[in-house]
């Protein structure tokens, strides 16, 4: 999904900035959580999420956007 989102991201001419970056300790487990204000939320996301990670979501955002 990182590779899709890259290229959304270009297509749409966004640009994201990361501050704190130093803090986020990437060493054993963590949660993070995204408070979704708008949907770039995800967007955003794939540029500090590790490359190996799982997501949980609830079930009612399969119905977002209908």
């Amino acid at each position: 999904i990182r590779f899709l989102v890259r290229h959304v991201k270009y297509l749409w001419g966004l640009r994201f900035e990361v501050s704190g970056w130093e803090h986020l300790q990437t060493e054993g487990p963590y949660v993070v959580i995204s408070n979704h204000q708008s949907s770039l939320d995800v967007l955003g996301l794939m540029e500090i999420l590790p490359d190996r990670c799982s997501a949980i979501a609830k079930k009612e955002l399969i119905y977002a956007g209908t």
